[in-house]
Order: C-alpha cells, then structure tokens, then sequence
C-alpha cells in the first residue's frame, strides 16, 4: 500500500515504500537519495560513498545492479593486460578497463585521485573512452551439483583419520605448479586451490592474478592459494556475500561458497574455504561450529 501522506500524483505509478513521491520536492524519494527521471540523476550523493559525485548516475542505477538506497555503488574494474593485476577505481560506474602495462601508472593515479575526493580527474572520461570499457552486468555462480560434483572433498573422522581426496592426492590431480607447491610444503593449506578446482571444472574460470594464482599442469588453468585472495575474487566476480553471520542457522538451507574468516586463528591461513551444502561443509578438518566459533562465515549462495 502506499505510504502514509505520499500521494499519487498524475500518471506516476510507484508510489510504494522504497519508490515513493516525496511531498515536498515532488521527486521520487529512493528512501535515502532523491531521484530525478526527467534527467536520469541522483541529486544527492551516495552515503556509501561520500566522495561519488550525483553526477555518475549513469552508473548508479537498478539497470547496472546498484541499490538504490546507496548501499553499494560499484567501481570500474581496471585489469592490467600485460601482468593480469587488478585495481578498483571508486567512481561510482560498474564497468571494467583493460589497459596496457605503459598506462598502468596513470590508473594508480586516478585511483588516488578519487580517494582524494577529485570527483572528476583531468583526462580520466577520455582514458577510459579511448580504451573502451565493458559494463559489469555481473556473473552467477555454477550450480551447487556442478560446484559439488567437482570439489575434492575431504576432512577428519572424530578420531582425527583424515578421509577423501588428500594433498598429495590433489596436487597430483592437477600437477604444475600447485603439485610443486603442494610437494615443496609451501601449500600445507590447499583449501582455497579446491575451491578454485571446482569454480574451474565447473566453467567459471579463475583468471591469472600475478602473485596470487598458481597454475596446473600446461598452465591451462589458475588456481588461487590464499583464502583472503579467494574472497576478493568471489566479491569482485559475483559480488558481496548473501549470508555474513557467525550463527550458524543463518546458514541453513542455502548452498553455494562459504568462507570461514577466522582471523589470526591459524599461522599458515586467515580462514578457511570450502563448498556448504545446506546444513555443512563439504571440506575441512574441523566441523563448522568450530570455524564460526572462532570467527565469522561469509556465503556466496547459488542453486
């Protein structure tokens, strides 16, 4: 129903919670952030971002996936060509800029300039015209059965046997690099390589990061080694997390990737990562009680 002394006004439709009419300024109200449709902008700024000019709205709209309460204004994504590293420059525009490794200083540069509160760099809307750029429409996450069917489970009986697919077992699967690493003692923690196994298998490729991917054998695919590296890629590919609570029960029902942030909990890991089923991991050498106990689960959840 409509909200209380906000009136329909001509042939204007939405005048429901979240897209009302406000009745001073006869502009439809997003609840935080007033919007003018005649001229397609926001006339005031984004909350979550205090330095986004209202003049980016072109960016900052339901069509590119951005709350319109101003809970998340998403940055353009700039990749490196030459080396794969990645920046986010925070100006409000959901999109992603190749650029060569000549240009990758004058990046570095307008992603200081916008945390300096610049909302309009000289020479950044030609840069980026010049290169062209992509419009982040965002990506979904496989299927559960696709992502299950092709993790490397594994884990401890209550009496501390371990069971599935093992370290070396799952270094000699995909060979390369992450089989040396494996081998060489340097990937004890092989928890986020798994999770980049089945986002693999499962046709959502993990690209190369320079420093932060290691490669199977003839480099046909990249997998992820640290925990806190796999969480800037889930949230930089699919976005935030569905679910973030340390209660268990938030949990059930839903599946997907789950991340476990438990901090300075271990030497060798910031967390832990893995597959949940709906009720459980599917990996991992202790239960999940354990791993929320000591810190806070962040899930990307799919069907």
């Amino acid at each position: 129903m409509p909200m209380p002394n906000r009136n329909l006004q001509g042939d204007y439709r939405y005048a429901y919670q979240g897209q009302e009419k406000d009745p001073e300024t006869g502009k439809p109200a997003f609840e935080l952030r007033l919007y003018d449709p005649r001229i397609n902008r926001w006339l005031t700024t984004d909350p979550a971002g205090q330095f986004h000019s209202p003049y980016m709205s072109m960016g900052n709209n339901w069509v590119s996936r951005v709350d319109p309460d101003g809970g998340y204004s998403p940055p353009t994504d700039f990749e490196n060509t030459q080396t794969g590293e990645k920046v986010h420059v925070e100006d409000g525009i959901d999109q992603t800029v190749r650029v060569d490794n000549k240009d990758w200083g004058q990046v570095l540069g307008f992603q200081d300039a916008f945390r300096n509160g610049n909302l309009n760099p000289s020479g950044y809307s030609n840069f980026i015209n010049a290169r062209g750029a992509t419009p982040n429409l965002g990506a979904s996450l496989p299927s559960f059965s696709d992502l299950e069917s092709n993790y490397p489970k594994y884990g401890r009986l209550p009496d501390g046997t371990p069971w599935g697919v093992s370290n070396e077992q799952f270094g000699n699967t995909v060979g390369g690099r992450v089989e040396q690493n494996i081998d060489g003692g340097i990937f004890n923690n092989t928890c986020a390589c798994r999770v980049s196994h089945s986002l693999n298998l499962s046709g959502a490729n993990i690209p190369y990061i320079q420093g932060q991917t290691s490669s199977n054998a003839g480099k046909t695919a990249w997998y992820i080694f640290r925990v806190t590296q796999l969480e800037k890629h889930l949230t930089a590919t699919y976005g935030p997390p569905n679910v973030i609570s340390s209660d268990i029960s938030n949990f059930s029902g839903y599946k997907g990737v789950i991340i476990f942030d438990t901090g300075g909990l271990w030497s060798d890991a910031s967390g832990h990562g893995t597959l949940w089923n709906g009720s459980d991991r599917l990996g991992g050498n202790y239960p999940a009680s354990y791993y929320l106990g000591n810190g806070v689960g962040k899930l990307w959840i799919t069907n």
